[in-house]
């Protein structure tokens, strides 16, 4: 069984995630990552277009695509609603 690994957060002590939550969420953010780009790409769209319709930073674009960040879902929110996506 893995070992939880400590993270900081929260008032009543560490929050502790196991080693294969740890896995799961950087599974989830290369899901992500590819599911963005996919569709940025076919709808035709570079990154700093997306970006500026969303009003965010195209760095922030290029971040979820590289599965580089946890973006809020007020970002992911931000970059669906102008594209239907």
């Amino acid at each position: 069984m893995p070992q939880p690994t400590q993270v900081s957060g929260g008032t009543k002590g560490a929050l502790m995630l196991t080693a294969m939550t740890q896995m799961h969420i950087l599974q989830l953010r290369g899901h992500l990552a590819l599911n963005l780009k996919s569709i940025r790409m076919a709808k035709g769209l570079a990154q700093e277009r997306l970006a500026q319709d969303a009003g965010v930073d195209r760095t922030v674009v290029s971040k979820i695509e590289r599965a580089d960040t946890n973006p809020s879902l007020e970002i992911l929110i931000k970059l669906a609603n102008p594209h239907n996506c």
